[in-house]
């Protein structure tokens, strides 16, 4: 085969590439042409300015292999060429979307970090349900998944939920938001396949998935009716104004995600989380992220192997 375009070229060295290891077929180079420190800052500020995302150097490779992604179904083999016509487009169109989505990390899995869920099984959700239970409130219980890729996450919260003694009559539901479209269509379908289920203890499997397909050797496990019907999955950006404005979430799940981004991004999109978190609610961020730095509103709490981000209730002013 020879390779006639950008795109050609792609194509081959990735399939050579999955076949015989980073190098490919021998005789088969990486078509994509070197990322030069000028580049590298030429693009940083744009991608700042459009979702917010930090590539230093030690993620050249990942800022390439994105642009990269996007530039060779255009024909187009400069870095400075793809950056001349993306840069003049507004932040809302097609091609800088695409852009944004080829540059998300969508690495995710069932149940990831287990410290986080048996936290949140184990005490938040229990806690939460009481003081419901003891103030009279609504028998219901909001969760949101923020940047959840493929669904994993958002499906392994709602797992959580659903299984939780103390929240057996209450109603449950479970936000997933992404940037990346195409990984949002995978959530809503939730067809996996095994090997994707290998976090997922025996007793959710049995409850939570059915085997859709037989044709592989593996097989597809497709979420049933009862998880689906928990769960909904939109559209969001967060570092966009618009994250900050969601109705009160009990718990969020933010794993793997700031780290991602800017130090000074980073410190937006946490504090816009918060104020998303109704009194007393929970914020999960990953290991290691936002480590030692105060959020207005929120309190650090060690539990079991992670950090929970809790929202303060409002201290009620003193009666004459």
């Amino acid at each position: 085969m020879d390779a006639t375009t950008p795109a050609d070229a792609l194509a081959l060295w990735i399939a050579s590439a999955g076949s015989e290891g980073p190098g490919g077929y021998e005789g088969v180079a990486d078509p994509r042409p070197e990322l030069s420190a000028s580049d590298l800052a030429l693009w940083e500020e744009l991608i700042r300015e459009q979702c917010g995302l930090h590539f230093p150097d030690t993620r050249k490779r990942s800022l390439g292999r994105g642009l990269w992604q996007r530039m060779s179904l255009q024909g187009l083999t400069r870095y400075q060429d793809y950056y001349n016509r993306v840069a003049p487009l507004p932040a809302h169109d097609p091609e800088r979307r695409a852009l944004a989505e080829a540059l998300a990390n969508g690495e995710t899995s069932f149940f990831r970090h287990k410290p986080s869920f048996k936290v949140l099984s184990s005490r938040v959700l229990p806690a939460l349900a009481e003081e419901r239970r003891r103030s009279g409130g609504p028998k219901s219980i909001t969760l949101w998944s923020a940047g959840c890729s493929s669904g994993e996450e958002t499906y392994s919260m709602a797992m959580a939920a659903l299984t939780c003694p103390e929240l057996h009559d209450f109603s449950v539901t479970v936000l997933g938001t992404d940037l990346n479209r195409r990984a949002l269509y995978k959530a809503r379908q939730g067809h996996y396949p095994a090997r994707a289920l290998a976090g997922v203890p025996d007793a959710y499997r049995r409850r939570f998935f059915v085997r859709s397909s037989s044709s592989s050797e593996e097989g597809v496990y497709s979420v049933n009716d009862e998880l689906r019907s928990s769960v909904r999955f939109e559209v969001l950006w967060l570092n966009a104004p618009a994250s900050g404005l969601l109705p009160w979430q009990d718990v969020i799940f933010c794993q793997n995600v700031v780290i991602y981004f800017r130090d000074d991004t980073r410190g937006d999109v946490v504090e816009r989380l918060g104020h998303s978190l109704a009194p007393d609610g929970c914020l999960f961020l990953g290991p290691g992220e936002m480590v030692g730095v105060d959020v207005p509103g929120l309190r650090a709490e060690w539990a079991d192997g992670c950090v929970i981000h809790r929202r303060s209730r409002p201290v009620a002013p003193e009666q004459p």
